[in-house]
């Protein structure tokens, strides 16, 4: 699992930071959401009102790349959109959860997975998840109605039907399997829903399953490697990386060769009345 906040670091560092502006590249934990992330960073800043985005949601249970635009920077989270995306991914077979992950309750009936080979998942992958696919958005998402995002509306007791999506996979392959746990590590467009991902390709094997981790380790020409984590914080190392992630995305052929095609919705969200 990731790391957790280091929230006695984040006391000790309280307005201590000076954020240049530019593109700053992190390695966001788990169990906090990205806009949540940025907070923490505004808290740390010696600037009274820094401006701060980011290019690429990442959920709260989900850790990895985030792009961060700090001040004039994030003009340039424009250039930034429908950015080719990898991730890795842990699922476990035989229920589904409210949430596609761990954080979820179980909502199924167990179903087996002992029949489930290496062979099968190749097939599968090779047959129904390269290219471009439909995929359904999980109702726990950041995708908006109205203005509200379909998780809030979620938890408020709206039964919501999650859009359905055009998302491409450029790669995806198998790294590991030991039943009930598989390992994958996929390349893919913007807007594309690993926990989707998870429950539909459990599907086409004959059972359910959800994500216990998911780690981007791509978010267009930036890389982990060009991440710094929480706990790297340091004015000399904020400085650092600002310089090194603009100098990247000054690279035009870079650039170009990380953008994808963008999701096409061919079916709208639909929010239903309210539950009693």
């Amino acid at each position: 699992m990731g790391k957790l906040l280091p929230v006695n670091v984040a006391g000790h560092l309280k307005k201590s930071i000076h954020f240049p502006n530019g593109i700053l590249v992190l390695n966001k934990p788990i169990n906090i959401t990205s806009n949540g992330f940025l907070s923490i960073l505004k808290s740390l800043s010696v600037e009274k009102k820094l401006k701060l985005g980011h290019a690429g949601t990442l959920d709260s249970e989900a850790k990895g790349v985030l792009i961060v635009g700090v001040g004039k920077g994030t003009k340039q989270l424009a250039l930034l959109t429908n950015l080719i995306k990898t991730y890795k991914t842990t699922i476990i077979f035989g229920n589904k959860t409210t949430t596609s992950n761990e954080a979820g309750d179980i909502t199924t009936t167990f179903k087996p997975y002992s029949h489930i080979n290496r062979e099968m998942i190749d097939i599968t992958i090779n047959k129904h998840f390269m290219g471009e696919i439909s995929q359904k958005a999980p109702v726990y998402s950041a995708i908006k109605k109205d203005g509200v995002r379909l998780s809030d509306l979620t938890r408020r007791g709206f039964t919501v039907e999650p859009p359905t999506r055009i998302v491409k996979i450029y790669h995806a392959k198998c790294t590991f399997l030991k039943l009930p746990i598989a390992e994958f590590e996929v390349r893919v467009s913007s807007g594309f829903y690993v926990r989707s991902f998870a429950e539909e390709f459990a599907e086409k094997l004959g059972t359910h399953a959800y994500c216990i981790e998911i780690d981007r380790i791509e978010n267009g020409p930036y890389k982990l490697s060009d991440a710094i984590s929480f706990d790297e914080i340091t004015n000399e190392n904020v400085n650092r990386n600002v310089e090194h992630c603009t100098n990247i995305l000054n690279n035009t052929e870079v650039l170009e060769k990380t953008i994808g095609e963008k999701s096409k919705t061919i079916s709208p969200t639909i929010i239903a009345t309210k539950n009693n």
